[in-house]
């Protein structure tokens, strides 16, 4: 059953319909993988760490650091599009 369609663009970009962002609860900078099975391509989201994963991942007693793409991530997750329109 189709739910949604899209163009590829000269790029080879194509616009994600509003439709399967809501539905897959994407946000703009999200990745997705592109999966074959039985002669199909599945477009999956990327699994993400949210915050709490983040924390317990990179706990004080580790000497590991966040990257600024780890960061990134985490604030847009909590704070959305408000984190966007601050910076």
């Amino acid at each position: 059953m189709v739910i949604a369609e899209s163009q590829i663009t000269a790029k080879r970009q194509i616009t994600i319909p509003m439709t399967i962002m809501k539905k897959l609860h994407l946000h703009p900078g999200d990745g997705l993988s592109f999966d074959e099975k039985d002669g199909q391509i599945h477009v999956v989201p990327k699994k993400s760490s949210n915050i709490n994963d983040l924390f317990l991942r990179f706990s004080p007693k580790t000497k590991i650091r966040l990257t600024e793409e780890q960061l990134r991530k985490a604030r847009q997750e909590i704070w959305g599009e408000r984190y966007e329109t601050r910076r």
